[in-house]
């Protein structure tokens, strides 16, 4: 656990790309049967309102895409499966007789994977991103934004929450009269939660090279970061809620 957190961590700090994390984290599900990750999946709630959500876009005439850089496809396409979404993508996990090996691929995993995928999707379709609205929530989503004519940030983080044209936080549904063209471009403020957020990826990015000025031996690196990679945790929970 300590493991993905801090490889989590790393990545978000950016000292490592998505694909170095992510092959980091999968690696460690090397010998699990992928029912356990059907299982894993069944247990967690689908988030209220999404449903909803769906069903106005769709009865607008748009067509839904699920893009996961994280999520293997056959859970990116399961969850499709259950809420009527049009497209699935998700980052590609070798299975071999049921067992997870640990081995990842695909576009998702690139750098700017999202947006690849779904240029090629708005490529290959025909669509024209004057009628795509992206929703999102961190990040590596920014890519998107060139992609489309509306973003939304739903319980974003801080850069996403400055960039995107909406913004919102609450129930999933609350996004809903977004989708109206006339509407106008709104942004949440930042909170004190959101500066403590920053302040906690800025003063990581520092701790390798403080130490390396100040002379601090390994263990009290080790310690600094474990404190600060729970902190940046508690601050990306609190985030979500």
């Amino acid at each position: 656990m300590l493991r993905v957190l801090l490889l989590g961590f790393l990545y978000e700090l950016r000292i490592y790309p998505l694909a170095r994390a992510l092959r980091g984290i999968y690696r460690l599900f090397n010998g699990v049967p992928q029912i356990e990750f059907y299982q894993t999946f069944n247990l967690i709630p689908i988030i209220p309102g999404v449903r909803l959500v769906f069903q106005k876009l769709k009865e607008t005439g748009y067509k839904i895409a699920l893009i996961s850089s994280g999520i293997p496809d056959f859970l990116v396409k399961e969850l499709a499966a259950q809420l009527d979404v049009d497209y699935a993508y998700g980052l590609k996990l070798e299975v071999i007789n049921g067992i997870i090996t640990g081995k990842i691929s695909g576009d998702v995993i690139k750098e700017n994977g999202k947006a690849l995928v779904l240029e090629k999707l708005l490529k290959e379709e025909q669509y024209s991103k004057h009628n795509c609205i992206a929703i999102m929530d961190d990040r590596n989503n920014l890519p998107l934004f060139r992609l489309c004519e509306k973003t939304i940030g739903y319980n974003p983080d801080t850069i996403i929450a400055a960039k995107c044209d909406y913004a919102l936080k609450g129930e999933f549904q609350d996004i809903i009269p977004f989708f109206d063209p006339t509407v106008k471009t709104l942004t949440i403020p930042y909170t004190r939660a959101d500066i403590f957020r920053e302040i906690i990826h800025i003063g990581s990015f520092l701790i390798p090279i403080l130490s390396q000025f100040l002379n601090i031996n390994r263990y009290t690196i080790a310690i600094i970061i474990l404190i600060t990679t729970t902190l940046y945790t508690i601050s990306e929970l609190t985030r979500r809620i």
